[in-house]
């Protein structure tokens, strides 16, 4: 990641049309979350999102360390929202999740996701999460299809 990748300055309140990184009711804003708590923010002018995440005692997988599951969806809603961020509106196709490290509970983490090309309808996105020494704890890649016009208007999300 490059300086300007991490430069919380370059980021900006993510405003995306329906609940992609942000507001889910499994989301606290709280530093001691139950569940965890998440806040993404956007790029001003690039396909990517940085923000931070903190898993709580329901994410627990094993002992005072997070599920894998749970760090699953927060790397699939980062990538996601990285794509929607870059106007691209998708829905995950294949996702692939590399843990490097326990990731720890309690335990406020970075994470950091973006658009790395788009080819037809696809497009590939990547995300990390990672504590402020930059240690990385997990990583992810996924290929993620643009929707159609009218999948759009059927789902009523259709984005100009």
């Amino acid at each position: 990641m490059t300086k300007d990748e991490l430069n919380i300055r370059n980021y900006t309140h993510l405003d995306l049309p329906f609940f992609v990184g942000q507001r889910r009711l499994l989301y606290s804003t709280s530093n001691s979350p139950d569940t965890l708590s998440v806040e993404l923010l956007g790029h001003k002018s690039k396909g990517m999102v940085l923000g931070t995440v903190i898993f709580g005692t329901k994410s627990e997988g094993p002992p005072k360390h997070t599920h894998g599951g749970m760090i699953s969806y927060v790397l699939d809603e980062t990538m996601g929202a990285a794509a929607w961020h870059a106007k691209k509106q998708v829905v995950a196709e294949t996702i692939e999740i590399k843990f490097r490290k326990l990731t720890p509970l309690f335990t406020k983490l970075r994470i950091f996701g973006k658009v790395q090309k788009t080819v037809g309808d696809n497009v590939y996105v990547m995300a990390k999460i990672f504590d402020q020494d930059k240690k990385l704890f997990c990583t992810s890649r996924g290929r993620f299809r643009i929707l159609s016009k009218d999948k759009l208007n059927a789902l009523k999300l259709l984005v100009s």
